[in-house]
């Protein structure tokens, strides 16, 4: 491939390869263990959500209040023991990503907002 006069490198995925469609079961799609947050699945109605990262959490990744919160909130949890908060810096961004998993699904967010408290 030549570009303004230049060949260039024929990258591997510039060889006209078939694109995977990843499925459901792709463990690529699954949430890990390092997840930081999910919405509930399979719920037509709206839904409300509200999460609150605090630097003074204290919940261990392994404890039974761990795995509760992670089922009923769909908190990651290892967001649960403050860590990531207190870690933050100046120039760190946050995004919120909403997006449906699979082909297939939807995820209508109808608002979002962040706010973010740094006392120094």
């Amino acid at each position: 491939m030549y570009v303004d006069g230049t060949e260039q490198e024929i990258l591997d995925n510039e060889r006209g390869q078939v694109r995977k469609h990843y499925t459901e079961a792709d463990a690529l799609l699954l949430p890990r263990d390092n997840k930081l947050q999910v919405n509930g699945a399979h719920v037509s109605d709206m839904q409300h959500n509200k999460i609150v990262w605090d630097y003074r959490d204290d919940i261990q990744a392994d404890s039974p209040e761990a795995f509760e919160i992670e089922r009923n909130l769909g908190r990651g949890r290892l967001t649960l023991d403050g860590h990531g908060v207190r870690e933050l810096e100046v120039g760190d961004s946050i995004a919120v990503w909403a997006r449906a998993r699979f082909p297939g699904w939807s995820n209508n967010v109808h608002r979002a907002s962040v706010r973010i408290y740094w006392v120094v």
